[in-house]
């Protein structure tokens, strides 16, 4: 049994867009700023079962809930118009689930799950595996494939990782994952590797991820999209305590 809560998206941006008339004038006609905040989180509680050597059952529920703010403005600099500005604002509470079975055969599994949707947080459907390797089992690969909003977008996700211990203390591991959207020809790589060291009672992680998003989605409300790539790197440590 557990409970968690964790926030699944963060709607943090902001944009600003300079209009300008065509050439030759090549005049500033408007500027335009769009700014958005806020999250989406999710606090549940679940409980999974051993049904038999050869299968894992768990479920999940509790409430998606947060609120996300978007604010836009024109500012312009040669018509009558003047300024413009629009707020919206965005709730969402409602109730989650999720489900998942695992079939474990020795150390290694394989797993499917889903996750239900809402307006603001697409539905999840989620299938994959992990092998280990070796005579004595210090490698493991695996792979896993997810299906975000399925019947609609159809937002598809590939990974595949990996891990190998080269002692029983020390782990290393990495990872790739590919996203594809159609509907915004939306592409994302994320490339990340890392290791865990460990004490008798302390455990030490250390990781880097580079990610890569490009899309024509847009926050403006005109015809033709822009182009936008987005690329982040993070690095990550941590200490774990282990009674």
């Amino acid at each position: 049994m557990g409970l968690g809560i964790a926030r699944l998206t963060d709607a943090t941006h902001e944009d600003v867009r300079y209009v300008y008339s065509p050439p030759p004038d090549t005049l500033l006609q408007s500027t335009e700023y769009f700014a958005s905040s806020g999250c989406i989180w999710e606090a549940l509680g679940g409980v999974a079962v051993s049904v038999s050597p050869w299968l894992n059952l768990g479920v999940s529920a509790g409430e998606r809930f947060g609120t996300i703010a978007r604010d836009y403005e024109i500012d312009d600099a040669t018509g009558p118009d003047g300024d413009t500005t629009w707020t919206e604002k965005t709730e969402e509470a409602e109730l989650c689930w999720h489900l998942g079975a695992t079939v474990p055969f020795g150390l290694n599994s394989a797993s499917v799950s889903y996750a239900s949707g809402s307006d603001n947080y697409p539905a999840r459907l989620a299938a994959g595996g992990m092998i280990f390797t070796g005579t004595q089992n210090r490698g493991a690969i695996g792979v896993e494939g997810e299906l975000r909003d399925p019947g609609g977008d159809n937002q598809v996700v590939a990974r595949a990782f990996g891990q190998y211990s080269p002692e029983e203390s020390l782990v290393f591991l990495g990872g790739v994952s590919f996203t594809e959207a159609s509907e915004d020809e939306l592409t994302t790589i994320i490339v990340s590797g890392g290791g865990v060291y460990s004490l008798p009672n302390f455990q030490f992680e250390a990781a880097i991820e580079w990610s890569n998003t490009t899309s024509s989605d847009s926050s403006w409300a005109h015809d033709e999209p822009d182009q936008i790539r987005d690329s982040v790197t993070s690095i990550l440590f941590g200490i774990s305590y282990v009674p």
